[in-house]
């Protein structure tokens, strides 16, 4: 039996060339044949000269330190004709990969910032990163309009995040604009805290306007309309002595501000 096993693996199960008469088993043969053991083919000509005019293209980075990080973003953003990148942009025309850049940077919106690119989207922010939106939006709007900002303002202004992610971060849009107020550098004063001896005018800060007309209902106190274009007046001018002081201010539509003037109401 032994020897019948030996004698079928001593013989092929199909026919070997002729042309390999080496005292190798069949399967060594094969491999042999096949090309396993043969030595690699010079180049032609013709290979040659096609390798001479041929041009290597780099794939990788020399460095990974930030700022070579950041020229790669620039350069893939100014491939895609993109004012932003992607992982799946990095990974696919990038000399690296995004979780490299990641791990550089610890987030890909800190890469694309120091690249100087727009992030598309605003992940995995930080409160203070939160209301520093708010508070810029909150700008805007009080420059334009004079009034609190609208949650659905953050899209008309170009922010990179939904209200929904302001909401629910501080339970809802109202909380992230008290939050907002008291994150302002420029703070209120308290209603003990004594006038400054200085007479010069400064600007109110935004805090203390959302607290006079919050304390106002947003309406004004002349004709008690609610609504539209609202302006902080001082109830006692400042070349009457009045001062900034919260008991000194009240909320005032624009007609009736423009025609109180200064006058003592």
């Amino acid at each position: 039996m032994q020897d019948a096993l030996n004698k079928s693996y001593r013989t092929p199960p199909f026919p070997v060339r002729s042309i390999c008469k080496l005292n190798l088993p069949w399967y060594q043969q094969l491999e042999k044949i096949n090309g396993k053991n043969r030595p690699a083919r010079p180049l032609r000509s013709n290979q040659l000269r096609a390798t001479a005019h041929m041009s290597f293209r780099i794939d990788y980075l020399d460095s990974y330190d930030h700022d070579s990080i950041a020229a790669e973003l620039r350069r893939i953003a100014a491939l895609l004709n993109k004012n932003s990148v992607s992982r799946r942009d990095i990974d696919t025309h990038g000399r690296l990969n995004s979780r490299t850049v990641m791990i550089k940077f610890g987030t890909l919106r800190r890469a694309i910032e120091a690249a100087g690119l727009t992030p598309s989207r605003f992940t995995k922010a930080t409160d203070r990163e939160l209301l520093q939106i708010v508070a810029s939006l909150w700008t805007i709007t009080q420059r334009e309009s004079n009034r609190s900002p609208l949650s659905w303002e953050l899209r008309k202004y170009g922010f990179p995040l939904s209200a929904r992610t302001i909401a629910t971060r501080f339970g809802s849009w109202n909380k992230a604009l008290t939050a907002a107020a008291n994150f302002l550098p420029n703070s209120a004063p308290s209603a003990d805290t004594p006038p400054a001896p200085t007479r010069e005018r400064q600007s109110i800060s935004m805090r203390k306007r959302f607290l006079v007309f919050k304390r106002d209902l947003y309406t004004c106190q002349i004709c008690k309309q609610a609504g539209g274009i609202l302006e902080l007046d001082h109830i006692l001018p400042h070349h009457h002595g009045g001062t900034d002081r919260l008991e000194n201010l009240q909320t005032l539509c624009r007609p009736c501000n423009q025609g109180k003037s200064s006058s003592l109401q």
